[in-house]
């Protein structure tokens, strides 16, 4: 039987926004303190964790995160994303984090890290981690950025701030802006497909922004998406090709920016 080899377009499966709306509770410390406390964020190491509101000045709002006096301090918040767990589970969910980082104007400088956890129903494995590495620019406010895949089983993604004085009493090293997003994926557009014996060869238009591209596929159109086997993903390319043994294999492409 001669092979059948389509590429299936699922629209249904994704919205009309690439981005969710911020998951992070109080990601600029813009919210009032209560009882001295920073709100919906937990003291790991440190208890002088405040905002602070000028020298320097915010990068945006009017507050950002601010250690106070303490040689290292740690600062965290678990966000829950179980929300998305079906998708996670079936390899399509990214998300996106975004964050600025600064340090206070002395020699030596103090130091920022972003640290993100992707952690499993209890919090107790982690899946894949972030490590945004140190950052002392003292001039201007520096964006972190990490765009991934969650692995199966992830439910909660730690985000932790870490503080680190080299100098002086207070520990400088300031956070702000702070963004986590659920992406949702883009479909590109003039996806085709090359047969080839048993190779199949699918190629698509580039989609503006896009970071990477997955691939997935089934022997049965009328399957749920959720259900579709992922074939590849990470790709960076606008083209892809793999050995085919079934009579009968659908595909559909999505872009990740």
């Amino acid at each position: 039987m001669k092979k059948q080899i389509v590429v299936f377009f699922v629209i249904y499966l994704f919205s009309f926004s690439l981005f969710s709306q911020n998951l992070i509770l109080n990601p600029g410390c813009e919210e009032p303190l209560i009882s001295g406390e920073i709100l919906d964020w937990q003291e790991i190491v440190g208890s002088n964790w405040t905002r602070r509101g000028g020298d320097p000045i915010p990068y945006e709002g009017g507050w950002y995160f601010f250690a106070g006096e303490c040689n290292y301090g740690h600062l965290r918040q678990d966000v829950d994303v179980s929300y998305y767990s079906e998708a996670i589970d079936n390899n399509l969910q990214y998300f996106y984090f975004e964050g600025y980082v600064r340090s206070y104007n002395q020699s030596p400088e103090d130091d920022s890290r972003i640290v993100l956890e992707y952690l499993n129903f209890d919090t107790t494995i982690v899946l894949t981690t972030f490590d945004s590495g140190l950052y002392n620019n003292t001039t201007t406010w520096i964006q972190v950025t990490d765009n991934r895949l969650a692995p199966p089983d992830t439910r909660y993604i730690r985000i932790n701030l870490h503080s680190y004085r080299n100098y002086g009493t207070n520990n400088d090293g300031y956070f702000d802006a702070l963004l986590l997003q659920a992406v949702n994926p883009e479909i590109p557009e003039n996806i085709s497909i090359l047969i080839n014996e048993d190779n199949v060869e699918l190629t698509w238009d580039e989609v503006v922004g896009a970071t990477s591209y997955s691939i997935y596929s089934s022997d049965d159109p009328y399957e749920i998406p959720e259900n579709w086997t992922l074939e590849a993903s990470g790709i960076t390319d606008t083209n892809w090709s793999e050995l085919v043994s079934e009579d009968k294999k659908f595909y559909y492409v999505t872009a990740v920016n």
